[in-house]
């Protein structure tokens, strides 16, 4: 009985471990994301995810082995909406315009602090961290993902192509954010489905 009640308190003790490591994570992903991650302190994150200033640097050494957990975090939640949009739409075109249309989804925090993948990764190249090409492979996820649409939609040169798209959703998203401007995202990224939507049917190049 004494074994099976240490068990249960070893079990406890590691779940809440593992609840305490994510809400640092999340707490971490959103600070990053706002603040930037230079701006970002031990001490803002440890405040944001309720967790004793104490107690961090058990989960986490060093500053870097944090944003790893962060672009680790991105990484599963992005790879989760892809999934999502594969499961959910049987047709590739349907695919690229579902994830088109929700490039616009959080639109406040766009305009407020841009793409969060975008920012991260040009903040981390301006100072050539060394975790900098994990940030970029974010992007390059996203860019792989749409070529492979296009490829199953019979595009000729379907890398370029996604990389286009990517590059105009950037764009928009980019002076959208610069401006401060929600009409400048909305508007951008519609513009940005009809020029898809006339090179899917031929009419663009």
């Amino acid at each position: 009985m004494t074994e099976a009640i240490a068990n249960n308190t070893s079990a406890d003790a590691v779940g809440r471990g593992a609840e305490n490591r994510e809400r640092i994570v999340a707490a971490a992903d959103r600070l990053f994301y706002e603040r930037g991650f230079q701006a970002t302190s031990f001490s803002d994150i440890a405040d944001a995810a309720g967790v004793p200033k104490g107690n961090f640097y058990y989960y986490f050494k060093t500053k870097d082995a944090l944003l790893e957990g962060v672009i680790d975090w991105r990484r599963n939640c992005l790879k989760a909406l892809l999934d999502n949009l594969n499961r959910t739409y049987d047709n590739p075109r349907e695919r690229l315009m579902a994830l088109l249309q929700g490039l616009c989804a959080g639109e406040d925090d766009i305009v407020r602090y841009g793409c969060p993948m975008g920012t991260l990764s040009a903040e981390l190249c301006k100072s050539g961290h060394p975790l900098r090409e994990r940030a970029q492979a974010l992007l390059e996820m996203i860019r792989d993902w749409i070529a492979t649409q296009l490829q199953l939609m019979g595009q000729d040169d379907p890398l370029e192509l996604a990389r286009e798209i990517q590059t105009r959703s950037q764009g928009v998203t980019l002076l959208a954010h610069a401006y401060g401007d929600h009409g400048m995202l909305s508007e951008g990224m519609a513009r940005v489905r009809r020029w898809v939507e006339s090179v899917l049917d031929g009419r663009s190049h």
